[in-house]
């Protein structure tokens, strides 16, 4: 949920500036090669402030990933006892719950 949140944020923020790029463009009284210049120093801001918000966002998306896959492995690893506990006829522990606490294994 938070990284829609973040894409949203993104998506806002990028249209605010293009916006603003062009309201400015439309009255600021400069020579072309003055405006020339200033829309390459914003294109080159915005093209650094989307570099950075693509590496924080990979970045978020692999914590994400690594959580998930430790999940998945703590998960598979109680089901293996599970199933090895049902096979050895230990009538006790297979009727025990997988997870005891959701918050235990995460």
């Amino acid at each position: 949920m938070a990284e829609k949140s973040s894409g949203n944020v993104l998506a806002v923020s990028l249209l605010a500036g293009t916006v603003g790029v062009l309201i400015a463009l439309m009255f600021a009284p400069r020579s072309g090669r003055e405006t020339r210049r200033k829309i390459g120093l914003a294109t080159d801001d915005l093209r650094d402030k989307t570099s950075d918000s693509l590496d924080n966002a990979q970045a978020s998306l692999q914590d994400q990933l690594g959580h998930a896959k430790a999940i998945k492995n703590r998960l598979s690893v109680a089901m293996q006892k599970r199933y090895d506990n049902s096979n050895s006829n230990n009538s006790a522990e297979s009727n025990s719950p997988i997870l005891t606490s959701w918050d235990e294994e995460v």
